[in-house]
């Protein structure tokens, strides 16, 4: 009796130790964000101070400024167990654009709730993987980029940013089955909405993974489910919330959900199953006398509320969310599979062509509903039958080093190897522009099927492999997910020239499809960490190998 009075006599002391701990803005007040020093000392500070806390270093950003992950659990341990036998796992992100602050402020916050038992019992039955600074350089720079001028919410296809690597690398080391990608959105955009003389006047909106090749399990659940039950607990709070309706920056445009590309960070979560949610909370103007500096402690406020309802929601349909995820990630064993479409974009929904939106007059302060044209309807089309493999024969080390950040298995060819492959000659290559300045470069292809002997040197890439729908939407170049729509790669595909990533579309023998490509590490975990380099083909996996050379 006597020890287990003192164990409880000593969680009690632990649990108030932490509870005592204020973060950097609450110990010096709310005049302005905290620094990427501050947020470190603090997660390392709670660390210290509690056994269900640990920190990882998962990298360093451009600049070279740590990037932390605060790891969350009863069982610190159950982190490094396959998804089977651990609980729930949520990963929740913060400030990937450094002038969206609160995110950073309210992740901190929430850490120290959890674990105090606010709610109560959460981590019983719940790992949390918190990353409250995504973007530490531009967060002390107060610049919506990185160090190196890159938007790193858009970063997921090419993952040239040190800092969308850090995540990439998280999501595959620690398959979380929730993402929540934590904004803010400014009402006031000077240049564009502002310059017609309007703001917008949302309070919280939120989007899910709405990529069309997303698992059809996990879009259904996030659209039908958790979304309307977390928007419904949001407005309960007192706080005004709907889905997202992307960014608006003229009065003439049409409103869409957001960015249907898999360089966003929901989409390329969504397509490496996992259930993704988009928060963009209010970010108030600077003009407004506000109690806190730039409002900040009101919107650290709403941004907790919008968090704590999608932890509510996932709690309540743990089971669904668990199965769903698990379903999604062993997709890529099942020959029957939906088709992969590599064209995706907005249209007129015929059933709702307008949608009213409350936008509110910067020269006398008034709300007004203004009408929009309703481009929420999304089309897929271009289906794409999947190869046996891709096979790059240029460029080798620059296309190996994106499938090395996207964990994508391959071989190099060590001899000359016939196959039958399929040739595309690049017809022409024409820039499409958009309404927000980028748009995509459409590719006209001329295909042909030949037998022909494959160099040395070449990379093989076999689609029977966990990142199975991930590849084409990579390789192809009329993809609109493509490396081949990246500025730094547009020009490497040349008009009047062979593409040089081939297809290979006979189908494997029985014998290479038998067990093809199964991970050899943990289940479906497929190898992670960034602590040593991404392991390719010959090293993480085996089967799924080319043709022997002299076949």
């Amino acid at each position: 009796m006597t020890v287990l009075l003192l164990t409880a006599g000593c969680a009690a002391r632990h649990e108030a130790d932490v509870e005592t701990l204020e973060s950097g803005i609450e110990a010096r007040g709310w005049d302005r964000p905290s620094t990427s020093t501050e947020v470190g000392a603090f997660v390392d500070e709670l660390a210290r101070r509690s056994k269900f806390a640990e920190v990882r270093t998962l990298g360093h950003s451009s600049q070279g400024k740590p990037i932390r992950a605060l790891l969350l659990s009863k069982d610190l341990a159950s982190f490094e167990a396959t998804r089977g036998s651990r609980p729930l796992t949520i990963m929740i992100l913060g400030s990937q654009h450094g002038t969206e602050p609160s995110g950073t402020e309210a992740i901190q916050a929430l850490a120290r709730d959890l674990i105090v038992g606010v709610p109560q019992g959460t981590l019983d039955r719940t790992n949390y993987i918190l990353i409250p600074d995504g973007n530490p350089d531009g967060r002390d720079a107060r610049k919506r980029v990185n160090g190196n001028g890159v938007n790193l919410s858009t970063n997921y296809t090419t993952l040239s940013e040190p800092e969308a690597r850090v995540v990439e690398d998280a999501l595959y080391r620690w398959q979380p089955d929730v993402l929540i990608d934590v904004h803010e959105s400014a009402i006031l955009k000077k240049k564009s909405l502002g310059a017609q003389g309007w703001m917008t006047d949302f309070e919280a909106q939120l989007e899910y993974a709405n990529h069309p090749n997303v698992d059809r399990g996990i879009a259904e659940l996030s659209s039908a489910v958790l979304l309307p039950e977390i928007l419904s607990r949001v407005n309960e709070s007192g706080l005004r919330a709907q889905r997202y309706t992307g960014e608006i920056t003229d009065v003439a445009q049409p409103i869409t959900n957001g960015g249907l590309s898999m360089k966003n960070l929901r989409n390329k979560a969504g397509m490496l199953g996992v259930v993704t949610f988009l928060i963009e909370n209010r970010l108030d103007p600077l003009g407004p006398t506000y109690p806190t500096y730039r409002n900040l402690q009101e919107r650290v406020r709403k941004q907790r509320l919008t968090i704590q309802a999608i932890l509510d929601v996932s709690a309540a349909h743990e089971g669904d969310i668990r199965a769903t995820t698990k379903r999604a990630r062993g997709a890529w064993q099942d020959v029957r599979e939906p088709p992969l479409y590599l064209v995706t974009a907005y249209a007129l929904d015929t059933a709702a062509p307008t949608v009213t939106v409350p936008l509110r007059r910067i020269d006398t302060d008034a709300v007004e509903q203004r009408t929009f044209a309703r481009h929420t309807t999304v089309v897929a089309s271009e289906p794409v039958v999947l190869p046996r493999a891709y096979v790059v024969t240029g460029h080798h080390d620059d296309v190996a080093e994106i499938l090395d950040r996207h964990h994508i298995a391959y071989q190099r060819l060590t001899q000359p190897t016939p196959t039958v492959a399929t040739l595309r000659e690049v017809r022409s290559s024409t820039p499409r522009h958009a309404r927000h300045g980028w748009g995509y470069t459409d590719y006209e292809l001329e295909d042909r099927t030949e037998s022909l002997t494959l160099p040395t040197g070449a990379l093989w890439v076999p689609l029977r492999q966990p990142a199975r729908r991930i590849i084409p939407l990579l390789l192809e170049p009329r993809s609109r997910s493509s490396l081949f729509q990246d500025a730094a790669w547009v020009s490497r595909v040349r008009p009047g020239e062979i593409f040089f990533v081939l297809r290979v579309e006979e189908s494997p023998s029985a014998s290479e499809t038998r067990g093809a490509m199964e991970p050899t590490s943990r289940g479906d975990r497929p190898a992670a960490p960034r602590d040593a380099r991404p392991r390719t083909s010959s090293e993480a996996y085996r089967g799924g190998s080319p043709p022997p050379a002299g076949t």
